[in-house]
């Protein structure tokens, strides 16, 4: 027992450096209700998708128009942070709680189909992308330079256990209620990352952040720092991993019942991203 608690408290050692005052409570806490909007959007859409469908390709394509705006715009550099004002991560989280109550109530509503998810998960997927290169200057303004290596820290256990959490939630939201129950949740959720990142904490952090300049490539900033390659490594095999799981595993565990699939598929993923926790 000794043992674990040791290896727990070695585990979240970062969340010192929002108590010690060097971080953004409010910031935090948005971060991981985004996080966990966007796993409870993603395992809806693939649930939606396989309903629709049933057809392993197709949710892969749906897939792979969520995430491919990702790395695009990672590789295009510093150009879009430049140009983000400081309510541009508010905005984006609005605009991602808009795609995804659009979802919920014209795709499942039977007023559209495939395509229509596919150009969805296309434009969340480039507001989270767009967010993340904003994110790249917010983290700098949370903590001194000389902590940068444990922001990036935090940042990646936040990710991690929303990564446990948001398929878990999903799994609830969708075996309580339904596919679109999960969906609004998720757009409920932004919301409440918009409006805690539009508090006064997340706009001190703001205000500083644009006292940062982007003079270089995203991609090279992150090559450049140990602590931040690490991180998104982890965090690019995490996600692929659990994507990779989330399709291969749809025509192993579906159902009679239309919402069986999706809810199963959230409690295991659920159980991998403890494993990234703990591990």
């Amino acid at each position: 027992m000794p043992t674990l608690v040791a290896m727990l408290q070695g585990r979240f050692r970062p969340f010192r450096l929002i108590r010690e005052g060097a971080g953004d409570g409010a910031f935090w806490l948005g971060r991981g209700l985004e996080l966990v909007a966007d796993w409870v959007f993603l395992v809806a859409l693939i649930g939606a998708t396989w309903m629709l469908t049933r057809d392993v390709p197709a949710v892969a394509l749906v897939v792979l128009a969520r995430l491919l705006p990702r790395p695009l715009i990672l590789l295009a550099g510093g150009a879009f942070a430049r140009r983000m004002g400081g309510n541009a991560l508010v905005l984006l989280d609005v605009g991602r709680a808009v795609v995804a109550g659009a979802v919920a109530l014209t795709v499942l509503g039977g007023s559209s189909g495939v395509l229509a998810l596919g150009v969805s998960a296309a434009i969340y997927g480039v507001f989270t992308a767009l967010a993340a290169e904003g994110r790249v200057r917010l983290l700098g303004a949370l903590a001194p330079p000389t902590r940068l290596g444990e922001t990036a820290a935090l940042d990646g256990l936040v990710a991690r256990l929303a990564y446990f959490g948001g398929p878990l939630v999903a799994t609830a939201l969708i075996g309580l209620g339904d596919l679109r129950v999960a969906l609004l949740a998720s757009a409920v959720a932004s919301v409440g990352a918009a409006v805690l990142v539009a508090m006064r904490g997340g706009d001190v952090a703001r205000s500083r952040a644009e006292q940062v300049p982007v003079t270089s490539v995203a991609l090279r900033e992150v090559i450049g720092h140990p602590r931040l390659l690490l991180v998104a490594v982890a965090g690019l095999v995490s996600g692929a991993t659990a994507t990779g799981l989330m399709i291969a595993l749809l025509p192993l565990i579906s159902s009679p019942a239309d919402l069986g699939s999706p809810a199963v598929l959230g409690l295991l993923l659920g159980a991998v991203g403890l494993g990234t926790v703990l591990g």
